[in-house]
């Protein structure tokens, strides 16, 4: 017998050929309209304590399995390329920062694939029923400056992840369990901004009391001394001035004694230097940029300590416990 291929035969291979070409379409999940917004740490205190932030991650998912009895699923993987983590001043300023999936920042936020400085990426499993479209979803993201960047000048301080910079990927299979991998083939991008301020600031902190000690009825010239911190952000100027309770602007004081009876008032000098010719320091023409009778400087992001001197002429007044209370503000 012989076979014969005429226009039927053809037909029939065409219509096998496309009925094969119909048995590999699968369902999948799909994942868009992937955004975040900016990471905002508000003003930074580059002379304090590490400063926190937060943001939200959102995308919508859907199944275009038309088979009403099976779910899908899918794992979403997150990837953020750090190639600067930091954010730029003018110059070359910089402020680091880190991103974290979890709210105790230890685990870092990077991405799947190669060039990464560190992390991995946000792992987000899924499982959705057949026909359904656009279902949000949102992750929280955090983010921390690190303590310890003095030399961090005062500025607005910004880091741009543009479309090359972050990823998504959807990995996804039939049924109720997700794969435990990501995918390869990019299908979302999610740009957003890192900002950040730090604006001019400064914080002291008086040491011990200065105390005169017990001071002899003849005694002449007594000294005593103590130290001021002060810390200000990289390259800010500042001032330091001393205000005695009476109001003097020279650092000339006066002590009181503890008992309500003695009316004696016992005079002392604040210096910057040592002894009863020591540089008086008081209040008087003092600003951010103008040291009047005060001590200047220019921060350094770490603290600095100043110490104060003060003398008592004599000690010719009635027995007693005598004190003072000295403001110290610092101008910037």
């Amino acid at each position: 017998m012989k076979l014969r291929f005429g226009p039927e035969a053809c037909r029939l291979l065409a219509a096998l050929v496309l009925l094969a070409g119909t048995t590999v379409a699968r369902a999948e999940i799909t994942c868009t309209n992937a955004s975040m917004g900016d990471l905002s740490f508000g003003e930074v205190n580059s002379v304090g304590v590490a400063e926190r932030a937060q943001t939200t991650l959102i995308y919508s998912c859907s199944n275009d399995n038309r088979d009403s009895t099976r779910n899908s699923s899918a794992m979403l993987c997150f990837s953020l390329g750090f190639r600067d983590p930091y954010m730029r001043s003018r110059g070359t300023n910089r402020l680091y920062f880190n991103l974290y999936q979890d709210a105790a920042l230890t685990l870092l936020w990077g991405s799947q694939f190669g060039g990464a400085q560190h992390g991995s990426p946000l792992m987000v499993p899924v499982t959705l029923p057949a026909g359904a479209a656009a279902v949000p979803f949102r992750a929280t993201l955090y983010g921390i400056v690190p303590a310890g960047q003095n030399k961090a000048e005062p500025g607005a301080y910004s880091a741009e992840y543009q479309f090359a910079d972050t990823a998504l990927t959807v990995a996804s299979v039939p049924g109720d369990v997700p794969p435990a991998d990501c995918e390869r083939r990019r299908e979302e991008r999610f740009p957003f901004h890192v900002i950040a301020t730090i604006s001019p600031r400064c914080v002291v902190a008086a040491g011990r009391t200065l105390d005169f000690g017990t001071v002899q009825p003849d005694a002449n010239d007594s000294e005593g001394s103590t130290n001021i911190d002060v810390a200000c952000t990289f390259k800010t100027p500042y001032s330091i001035g001393l205000s005695p309770s009476n109001g003097s602007v020279d650092g000339a004081g006066l002590m009181r004694g503890s008992r309500g009876d003695n009316r004696d008032r016992v005079p002392y000098q604040l210096t910057s230097t040592p002894g009863r010719r020591g540089r008086p320091w008081g209040n008087d023409d003092v600003s951010a940029d103008h040291e009047g009778n005060g001590v200047s400087g220019s921060g350094k992001g770490a603290t600095e300590v100043y110490s104060v001197y003060a003398t008592v002429p004599d000690a010719a007044y009635a027995p007693d416990s005598y004190s003072d209370t000295v403001t110290v503000t610092v101008y910037y």
